[in-house]
């Protein structure tokens, strides 16, 4: 609609400044029977290209806005539908530890790394995080160790999901291209 108003204001502008400057009555009438053609046909392109424009916009709204490989949309469902969560402590990325937590799953860390860290909560978390994602300085074994963590949900790229599909303590869970959750076995 306003896309309509904003096209209509430039032809009607143009047709009321011509018929300012063609001020004699017997002018402005010849004037209109001549440009009320032209009108009723930009009147049409304009309302053809404002439909054209509205079904456009009715596809773009129903995109998603959560990038299912970036966020884990369908791990988190699965966690949610199949994993007691009371009893579950989870190891996460850093990076969608906030949509889980959004989803109402208990994280290791979401994106407020200051809680996460030495200097404000005298916890190691953030620094852990970190060694085993990025510095790959630690391995999947010592974090879950130091936590007692059960499942661990990561992107299925991330470099110690081949160690974890190779060991024995380690439980597939649930694979969708993106995101892998493991179940870890504990002796008792």
């Amino acid at each position: 609609v306003m896309i309509a108003i904003v096209a209509l204001a430039i032809p009607i502008s143009n047709l009321i400044n011509t018929l300012i400057k063609a001020y004699d009555k017997e002018d402005i009438f010849d004037f209109i029977e001549k440009k009320i053609g032209k009108f009723t046909t930009a009147s049409i392109i304009i309302l053809i290209t404002s439909y054209i424009t509205l079904i456009g916009y009715k596809d773009i709204s129903k995109q998603k806005y959560i990038y299912e490989s970036e966020f884990p949309v369908k791990a988190a469902e699965y966690i949610k539908n199949n994993i007691d969560m009371e009893n579950m402590r989870l190891y996460n990325h850093f990076n969608f530890g906030s949509y889980l937590e959004l989803q109402g799953i208990p994280t290791f860390m979401d994106s407020r790394s200051e809680i996460y860290c030495k200097e404000f909560n005298d916890v190691t978390i953030l620094d852990d995080f970190k060694n085993l994602d990025i510095s790959k300085s630690v391995s999947i074994d010592s974090i879950v160790d130091k936590y007692d963590i059960t499942h661990v949900i990561c992107y299925a790229r991330a470099d110690y999901v081949d160690d974890m599909s190779k060991s024995d303590r380690y439980e597939e869970l649930y694979n969708d291209f993106y995101f892998v959750i493991y179940e870890v076995k504990w002796d008792n």
